[in-house]
Protein backbone atom coordinates (compact mmCIF):
# COMPACT_ATOMS: atom_id res chain seq x y z
CA UNK A 1 0.00 0.00 0.00
CA UNK A 2 2.67 2.24 -1.10
CA UNK A 3 3.70 4.68 2.69
CA UNK A 4 1.20 3.62 4.34
CA UNK A 5 2.21 0.72 7.30
CA UNK A 6 -0.13 -1.42 10.01
CA UNK A 7 -0.26 1.18 12.60
CA UNK A 8 -1.66 3.80 10.16
CA UNK A 9 -4.51 1.40 8.60
CA UNK A 10 -5.66 0.36 11.80
CA UNK A 11 -5.91 4.11 12.96
CA UNK A 12 -7.79 4.49 9.85
CA UNK A 13 -10.26 1.52 10.94
CA UNK A 14 -10.63 3.26 13.92
CA UNK A 15 -11.59 6.41 13.21
CA UNK A 16 -13.52 4.73 10.43
CA UNK A 17 -15.70 2.80 12.78
CA UNK A 18 -15.92 5.69 15.45
CA UNK A 19 -17.38 8.23 12.41
CA UNK A 20 -19.61 5.69 10.62
CA UNK A 21 -20.67 3.78 13.09
CA UNK A 22 -20.50 -0.40 13.27
CA UNK A 23 -23.83 -1.06 11.40
CA UNK A 24 -22.97 1.64 8.19
CA UNK A 25 -18.94 0.30 8.30
CA UNK A 26 -18.96 -2.98 6.55
CA UNK A 27 -21.65 -0.80 3.59
CA UNK A 28 -19.11 2.22 3.46
CA UNK A 29 -16.19 -0.55 3.12
CA UNK A 30 -17.88 -2.35 0.15
CA UNK A 31 -18.41 0.90 -1.60
CA UNK A 32 -15.24 2.17 -0.87
CA UNK A 33 -13.83 -1.24 -2.32
CA UNK A 34 -16.36 -1.17 -5.80
CA UNK A 35 -14.94 2.97 -6.57
CA UNK A 36 -11.25 1.39 -5.95
CA UNK A 37 -11.64 -1.41 -8.25
CA UNK A 38 -13.34 0.76 -11.10
CA UNK A 39 -10.90 3.30 -10.31
CA UNK A 40 -7.72 0.92 -11.16
CA UNK A 41 -9.75 -0.91 -14.03
CA UNK A 42 -10.15 2.51 -15.65
CA UNK A 43 -6.55 3.70 -15.01
CA UNK A 44 -5.36 0.41 -16.29
CA UNK A 45 -7.63 0.75 -19.84
CA UNK A 46 -6.48 4.59 -20.12
CA UNK A 47 -2.59 2.87 -19.94
CA UNK A 48 -3.09 -0.13 -22.33
CA UNK A 49 -5.16 2.31 -24.40
CA UNK A 50 -1.71 4.83 -24.35
CA UNK A 51 0.69 2.33 -25.02
CA UNK A 52 -1.75 0.75 -27.79
CA UNK A 53 -1.22 4.66 -29.18
CA UNK A 54 2.45 4.68 -28.63
CA UNK A 55 2.78 1.28 -30.20
CA UNK A 56 0.98 2.14 -33.15
CA UNK A 57 2.91 5.43 -33.82
CA UNK A 58 6.25 3.48 -33.25
CA UNK A 59 5.09 1.21 -35.54
CA UNK A 60 3.74 3.89 -38.41
CA UNK A 61 7.26 5.92 -38.13
CA UNK A 62 8.96 2.54 -38.59
CA UNK A 63 6.73 2.11 -41.44
CA UNK A 64 7.65 5.08 -43.14
CA UNK A 65 11.16 5.31 -42.50
CA UNK A 66 11.14 1.76 -44.37
CA UNK A 67 8.96 3.30 -46.99
CA UNK A 68 11.71 5.76 -47.41
CA UNK A 69 14.52 3.14 -47.62
CA UNK A 70 12.48 1.15 -50.22
CA UNK A 71 12.52 4.27 -52.61
CA UNK A 72 16.02 5.58 -51.95
CA UNK A 73 16.67 1.98 -52.63
CA UNK A 74 14.56 2.07 -56.30
CA UNK A 75 16.22 5.16 -57.27
CA UNK A 76 19.82 3.90 -56.93
CA UNK A 77 18.67 0.70 -58.55
CA UNK A 78 17.20 2.74 -61.52
CA UNK A 79 20.27 5.02 -61.85
CA UNK A 80 22.54 1.64 -61.52
CA UNK A 81 20.99 -0.04 -64.20
CA UNK A 82 20.37 3.19 -67.08
CA UNK A 83 24.33 3.42 -66.24
CA UNK A 84 24.51 -0.03 -67.33
CA UNK A 85 22.70 0.27 -70.24
CA UNK A 86 24.45 2.77 -71.35
CA UNK A 87 27.94 1.61 -71.38
CA UNK A 88 26.68 -1.99 -72.13
CA UNK A 89 24.79 -0.50 -75.32
CA UNK A 90 27.50 0.11 -78.23
CA UNK A 91 27.44 3.66 -79.86
CA UNK A 92 25.88 3.29 -83.51
CA UNK A 93 25.96 6.62 -84.38
CA UNK A 94 22.89 7.59 -86.32
CA UNK A 95 22.35 8.53 -90.03
CA UNK A 96 21.91 12.17 -89.09
CA UNK A 97 25.01 11.82 -87.40
CA UNK A 98 27.28 10.30 -89.55
CA UNK A 99 29.37 12.40 -92.16
CA UNK A 100 28.25 12.58 -95.68
CA UNK A 101 29.34 10.03 -98.32
CA UNK A 102 31.60 11.01 -100.76
CA UNK A 103 30.86 9.93 -103.74
CA UNK A 104 33.01 6.71 -105.14
CA UNK A 105 35.56 8.46 -107.62
CA UNK A 106 37.63 5.97 -109.92
CA UNK A 107 41.06 6.93 -111.21
CA UNK A 108 40.92 8.38 -114.28
CA UNK A 109 43.43 7.38 -116.89
CA UNK A 110 45.50 10.39 -118.33
CA UNK A 111 47.61 8.87 -121.22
Amino acid sequence: MGNVGFSEMLLLAVVALLVVGPRRLPEMARGLGRVHRMASGAWHNLKREFQAEMDHEHNQRIMDEARKAQQDIQNVMSGTQKGIENVMTPKVPSPKESPPKEPNREPVDRD
